[in-house]
């Protein structure tokens, strides 16, 4: 099966090379054209970047040095 999605992640100087948040991904079909295909990983994009944001404003994804971690409870501001 072939698989295509989205991922985000931590901006660095490399491209797309920071630290993975989340991913999500769709099969990719036999009949699928670029623009089906493009649909689809649109809607993965919609539910992951707001869930990733709302992770990384909760404290709950920190970037620390070049690795994401997520931690079981709210980080408190400053840390």
């Amino acid at each position: 099966m072939k698989i295509s999605g989205a991922t985000v992640h931590f901006v660095i100087p490399e491209t797309d090379a920071g630290p993975i948040l989340m991913q999500g991904a769709v099969a990719v079909r036999d009949d699928d054209t670029p623009e089906t295909l493009e649909t689809r990983i649109l809607a993965i994009e919609h539910r992951i970047y707001p869930e990733a944001l709302r992770l990384v404003a909760g404290g709950q994804i920190r970037l620390e040095a070049i690795s994401a971690r997520r931690s079981a409870a709210p980080v408190a501001a400053g840390r």
